[in-house]
């Protein structure tokens, strides 16, 4: 409350002289990731080698004017602009030292007419206070991904899944199968049979009178159009025991038998199934590719909507994404080794274009969540999904890095928030 506008311009000049001390670990212009190869005794440019202290010597001495990237001696050049506090930009070497302040932090304009303020830290305060939530966000997603990468370690192979002796499961099961509809085929001509002499003994049955001691197999079957000539010099009794002493059952038993291994084979075909799904579903889980530390493991089989206005978009990652009811993808794959894009083709059809096609693009959250869909071209999606499984606390270091605040830092500013630093925020 009592810092006077004169320390605050003192800190201001403190802070952008620590800056310039800073870039003295390299030449100017160079971006941080190039340094090392301007550090030592010389430099090489193709075939060509030079001193160190040829280095921005105002005399383009390399083709492709890398030597010179603090100055403006080389047309083809580019100086990096650190910024700061802010966001580090390449500028054309030509605008080196032009009078003009290109760079927020002034280290374009070094030894130019015109002495540049710098202001990467006023200009650049709404983008370090969003790098700093974005901070947060990719630290708790950072978090949760580690312990996704556990859960991964302790359930990923193959579901729980035996692989080999699910095979064996499924041989043995299919062997039993077979051997099942075996003998129920083997009993097709038998069972016409059997059911034949059911159906005549019903009939029979049926015109025996109420009071007849009968018992319904001592007299001949009228309706014997359908027979030969023995059968019709046998009686229905006598035929009833051929057919047992053949068979070594009555005509009953033998359907009877016929019904049960239909249920077992129909019971062993369902059995079949349920290992072949299982098997199936552990080698397709095996070929997945689950990114870095099987990272996005975790998502598998798991359904995720956005509610649009028009339609509810569904994503189930690795399997399809649906417009309502509308298949738009069913996964392809990964897009490159970066693991942030995935693709899902093969979806329905649209009339006169082909068949939809969606891509899904990860990004660094600490929830799962679609968070935009677009159709940049008919029939053809793009879906953003912010997820832990995508961050990369090594990404958010590269920014920080070239706004030139290390974390720690970048926190303590965003938290000072009264007295000599409320000019930060």
């Amino acid at each position: 409350a009592g810092v006077t506008m004169m320390t605050r311009l003192w800190l201001v000049a403190l802070v952008s002289l620590l800056c310039i001390q800073s870039l003295l670990a390299s030449p100017l212009g160079v971006h941080p990731n190039e340094a090392g190869k301007y550090s030592g005794d010389s430099f090489k440019c193709g075939a060509v080698s030079i001193k160190s202290s040829q280095i921005n010597d105002n005399y383009c001495d390399c083709a492709d004017g890398s030597d010179e990237p603090g100055t403006n001696a080389c047309a083809n050049s580019k100086f990096w602009c650190v910024n700061r506090g802010y966001i580090g930009k390449y500028v054309f070497s030509s605008f080196v030292n032009d009078g003009i302040c290109d760079c927020c932090d002034g280290s374009d304009e070094t030894n130019g007419p015109k002495a540049c303020e710098n202001t990467c830290m006023s200009v650049g305060s709404a983008h370090r206070k969003k790098m700093y939530e974005d901070l947060k966000r990719f630290r708790e997603g950072a978090a949760i991904k580690q312990k996704w990468i556990e859960y991964a370690k302790e359930n990923r192979g193959t579901g729980g899944v035996s692989i080999q002796a699910e095979k064996e499961a499924v041989e043995l099961l299919n062997q039993q199968h077979e051997a099942l509809k075996t003998q129920v085929d083997n009993l097709k001509d038998a069972l016409k049979k059997a059911r034949k002499l059911i159906e005549e003994a019903d009939k029979a049955k049926e015109r025996i009178d109420d009071n007849s001691d009968s018992n319904g197999f001592e007299f001949d079957d009228e309706d014997d159009g359908d027979k030969d000539d023995a059968e019709k010099e046998l009686s229905l009794q006598d035929r009833f025991s051929i057919f047992q002493e053949a068979h070594g059952k009555t005509p009953q038993e033998l359907v009877d038998e016929h019904n049960r291994l239909k249920r077992e084979r129909d019971d062993l075909r369902s059995k079949l199934n349920d290992a072949e799904g299982k098997l199936k579903s552990a080698e397709k889980l095996q070929a997945l590719n689950f990114g870095p530390d099987d990272a996005y493991f975790y998502l598998y089989e798991k359904t995720f909507e956005l509610r649009h206005p028009q339609y509810t978009y569904t994503l189930r990652p690795f399997s399809e994404v649906k417009q309502a009811h509308t298949t738009i993808g069913e996964y392809e794959g990964w897009s490159d080794d970066t693991f942030t894009t995935q693709l899902y083709k093969r979806g329905q059809r649209c009339w006169g274009i082909g068949e939809r096609e969606t891509s899904v693009k990860y990004e660094c959250g600490s929830e799962t969540k679609i968070i935009a869909i677009d159709e940049p071209s008919p029939c053809v999606y793009a879906m953003t999904v912010e997820t832990p499984a995508a961050c990369n606390i090594e990404a958010i270091h590269k920014v920080l890095q070239e706004l030139g605040l290390s974390e720690e830092k970048l926190k303590e500013e965003f938290e000072k928030t009264n007295g000599l630093f409320n000019w930060v925020w």
